[in-house]
């Protein structure tokens, strides 16, 4: 197997509240969180080495500016001969808890007071946290409860207050990774297209129904590993078909729109996310210059030559598309949308058939246009329904027609 166990490889085992702490001040960095809020605190945890006798130290730094800085095996030097006190704040809370459940340790320390950091870059004899990941394929043969790293593209599914849940899919394999966002906020760059990720220090499980996910930890942190082009990631026409029987878990598709099922569309106060009432933001305290977010899900019905099946796009950019909207269609349509505040469509409730917005839907619904998009296959939760989440997608029709002549001349 060609899994690495992070859990296996590296324990914390920290002291008790009344051991004599270290004395000596060099240290190998072994993992690092992200970044993480604890009581209007922002900090990320180290997890340190001693050179001198290997013990470890899981430490809290405020300075988030260094965040970067701070890179597997490298060293650190401090200024005292005990840099660290016990982070007495973190008592008896849930990220205490955390740390026992997956790491075994006992105690967050902090830099004690007036305490000066040196870095300096370490020899990559072994790299736990950049380069060893394991594949998904292989997650069945790993334990329930290890602490795992996977590598893959990321597509978000929902997100509630204090979750969100995301798919990982790599080489066609795919799974699910629950976020407990209470004290770690996924950043808005995950919902890029096109991108592909590291994510550092998981949990793998297994449902009573055997199927394998993984959840996260007060240790998990998602490293950016590039740009995936899809023509070269897939280099092949899929189909829906295809999609639906498991055999591809992400395809490029042409497919037509059968029907709208659900639309929705809400504009946001950037500043404080309250609702947008004619123009303006529908909470009184909120003193922030007039600034709103657009945000959208839609759900349709699509077909190709080989089946049918339900899609869902979040972006609004998508949504616009798959509406058949031209530039000067979008911007009267966010006006109109903007003195509402927000729309909502469902081919069982028609409440909102009065609204103008609502021609913009039956125009989109009567027309025949071909679409190119690229598409994850997921199960929704609530119905254990295969449906498709919309990556990308185009109606330019000469995108379209290259990718139809490419696949004939295959």
């Amino acid at each position: 197997s060609n899994v690495v166990f992070a859990g296996d490889l590296e324990r914390l085992n920290l002291p008790k509240e009344n051991d004599e702490l270290p004395t000596n001040s060099s240290y190998r960095i072994i993992n690092k969180s992200g970044i993480l809020k604890f009581k209007n605190c922002e900090f990320f945890l180290v997890e340190l080495v001693s050179h001198e006798d290997e013990m470890k130290q899981l430490v809290k730094i405020e300075d988030i500016g260094s965040y970067y800085t701070w890179k597997m095996e490298d060293s650190c030097f401090f200024s005292l001969d005990q840099p660290f006190k016990i982070w007495k704040e973190a008592f008896n809370t849930e990220l205490i808890l955390d740390i026992q459940e997956h790491f075994h340790a006992t105690e967050i320390f902090e830099l004690n007071q007036n305490c000066k950091v040196k870095l300096e870059k370490g020899e990559d004899i072994f790299n736990r946290g950049d380069d060893f990941t394991g594949a998904i394929s292989k997650l069945k043969y790993v334990r329930d409860g290890e602490i795992v790293n996977i590598s893959g593209q990321i597509c978000e599914l929902e997100r509630e207050e204090e979750s969100a849940v995301f798919e990982i899919s790599e080489n066609h394999h795919t799974i699910k990774l629950y976020v407990n966002t209470r004290f770690m906020e996924p950043g808005r760059s995950l919902k890029t297209p096109g991108t592909s990720w590291t994510i550092f220090n998981l949990v793998k499980q297994t449902s009573k129904k055997k199927n394998v996910y993984l959840t996260s930890t007060l240790m998990t942190r998602f490293q950016y590993c590039g740009q995936y082009s899809s023509e070269q990631t897939l280099g092949f026409l899929g189909s829906i078909d295809s999609l639906q029987s498991g055999k591809h878990s992400v395809a490029q598709i042409v497919f037509t729109v059968n029907e709208i099922i659900k639309l929705s569309f809400e504009y946001l106060c950037s500043s404080c996310g309250s609702s947008c009432q004619n123009g303006r933001c529908s909470y009184v305290g909120c003193q922030a210059p007039a600034k709103f977010d657009l945000n959208g899900s839609i759900c349709v019905s699509i077909s190709d030559d080989f089946g049918t099946i339900l899609m869902v796009a979040k972006d609004v950019k998508h949504i616009f598309t798959l509406l058949n909207l031209k530039s000067l269609e979008v911007k009267k349509f966010c006006e109109e949308l903007k003195s509402v505040g927000s729309f909502s469509y469902s081919k069982w409730n028609k409440q909102n058939s009065g609204h103008s917005i609502y021609q913009h839907v039956l125009s989109a619904d009567s027309q025949f246009h071909l679409y190119k998009g690229l598409v994850k296959r997921y199960t929704s939760k609530s119905k254990n329904e295969v449906k498709l989440f919309c990556l990308e997608v185009t109606n330019d029709t000469q995108v379209i027609n290259d990718i139809l002549e490419r696949e004939l001349d295959r």
